[in-house]
């Protein structure tokens, strides 16, 4: 299955066939005109949003843009806007870092398509550029492996790498980042609500990646070529 996302020309659709994913525009001049697309179709998640952001978010999750496919049964399930908000509250909160400095959004920036496009590569917990640049999380629900060496299978596990790893946000152990959390009673009655009990590495991966879930983009003039009726 062809995975869609927005795009230029037909040339940035591709099959993800298990390997790393690297878009093919990378390089590409259309890239610039391919981020400003995304930030007009995403508007930026506030880390501090009133309920009606993640409605919609949820709404958008659930009835995917043209060109992007139906929404599984299994997700339809999982979502809901209270999963969606307690992740998007984590994403947005550098708490969960070693030195509280650092969250998700530090490297995938909403204000640009959820990467970051200011360096070259992204900067770690040390002050120092870590190996690689932050990919997008903009339709990576529909990647088959994530990261640039497509080490990891699903949103909902991914984040143990960049919480862990000590040039990223560094937390040593998971136990760590449980604490954390059990430590913040914000956290503790949201995580209660949502899942009926205590923070734990499971429950926060399956919040985050709702999250993530929602950051979806299709419709594009590609889109609209390819599986509407635009003749142009």
């Amino acid at each position: 299955m062809t995975i869609p996302s927005a795009a230029c020309d037909a040339g940035l659709r591709r099959k993800n066939k298990g390997t790393a994913f690297r878009p093919r525009f990378a390089n590409a001049p259309c890239a610039e005109i391919l981020l400003v697309f995304l930030l007009l179709v995403i508007p930026p998640a506030p880390a501090q949003a009133d309920s009606d952001w993640d409605a919609r978010a949820l709404a958008r999750a659930l009835s995917p843009p043209l060109g992007l496919p139906p929404v599984t049964a299994e997700e339809k399930a999982l979502l809901n806007r209270d999963l969606i908000q307690l992740g998007r509250r984590l994403f947005f909160d550098p708490r969960l870092s070693h030195k509280g400095d650092m969250s998700c959004a530090t490297c995938h920036q909403s204000d640009q398509a959820y990467t970051q496009n200011a360096l070259e590569r992204s900067v770690g917990a040390n002050g120092e550029q870590i190996r690689r640049n932050a990919p997008t999380v903009i339709n990576a629900k529909y990647y088959e492996r994530l990261f640039n060496d497509g080490r990891a299978r699903s949103l909902e596990t991914q984040f143990l790498s960049p919480l862990l790893a000590p040039e990223e946000m560094n937390n040593g152990t998971a136990e760590t980042v449980v604490a954390k959390l059990a430590a913040i009673p914000r956290y503790v009655k949201a995580f209660r609500k949502v899942f009926g009990g205590a923070p734990d590495m499971g429950r926060l991966g399956t919040a985050l990646g709702a999250f993530q879930r929602t950051l979806i983009s299709g419709n594009s003039r590609f889109d609209r070529w390819k599986f509407g009726s635009d003749p142009k």
